[in-house]
């Protein structure tokens, strides 16, 4: 009975400023972050890389990335090429991954402009193996 009052009184302290939920604003420092990834993702002590995604994600951060997104939807004309849509959230999608395939990460022929919907309906398709987008873009 007593942690249930004491839970209720936490809770109003919050709700009304009177306390700060612990960590609130408080960030992990990269030995925290690796230490709490290697406990996730269950990897042997010593065996710790880098973040994997942190590669990809300054590459898509990249001034060239940018670049390579506007031409591609440039070439498209802002239309998807699957439903042939022009209204919605764009995106640029890479035919070969964009993980896997470095050497054609900015390639124009590798880019394919689709809507956020199509897009997630190939990325569906393609797990399950029943498409592979190697089509040209004409």
């Amino acid at each position: 009975m007593n942690g249930e009052k004491t839970g209720k009184t936490l809770k109003r302290k919050y709700e009304f400023g009177e306390l700060l939920p612990p960590r609130l604003g408080k960030h992990h420092t990269k030995e925290a972050k690796i230490k709490i990834s290697v406990y996730q993702q269950n990897i042997p002590g010593g065996e710790f890389d880098d973040f994997v995604s942190s590669k990809n994600e300054r590459a898509r951060k990249s001034k060239q990335y940018a670049e390579w997104r506007k031409a591609v939807f440039e070439r498209d004309n802002y239309t998807c090429q699957w439903c042939g849509g022009k209204n919605g959230y764009l995106v640029s999608h890479h035919k070969k991954r964009f993980a896997d395939y470095l050497e054609l990460r900015y390639e124009l022929n590798n880019g394919l402009t689709l809507c956020f919907e199509c897009h997630k309906l190939i990325h569906k398709l393609e797990k399950r193996k029943q498409i592979l987008i190697t089509k040209e873009v004409v």
